[in-house]
């Protein structure tokens, strides 16, 4: 767990720094990543990863382009659609597109 909240921090500072387009790099990336590990889960480690990225989505999604943000969209619809270790997890994310198509 204490490499997500690494790529966490390393993503927020990528957002300070306005180089958003990293940070989507970064982010697509580490949960592309750790949606491949089989994770326990039993001390709510999905919801924690569920609840981090959301939080980050939501300031990517305030900060990006229209460019980068449609980018990421697509993105992220994908991924929902990804049978994955998140798959069940995956409903604050689809709200989350919902709420910005």
């Amino acid at each position: 767990m204490s490499i997500l909240y690494d790529y966490s921090y390393k993503i927020k500072d990528d957002i300070e720094n306005n180089n958003i387009s990293e940070a989507i790099n970064i982010l697509e990336a580490t949960m592309e990543t750790i949606g491949e590990f089989c994770i326990d889960g039993s001390n709510g480690e999905h919801g924690d990863i569920q609840s981090e990225f959301k939080e980050i989505m939501e300031i990517l999604l305030k900060k990006s382009t229209s460019q980068e943000k449609e980018m990421f969209l697509l993105w992220l619809k994908e991924y929902i659609e990804e049978d994955d270790e998140f798959i069940d997890f995956k409903d604050e994310f689809q709200e989350l597109y919902n709420k910005n198509i």
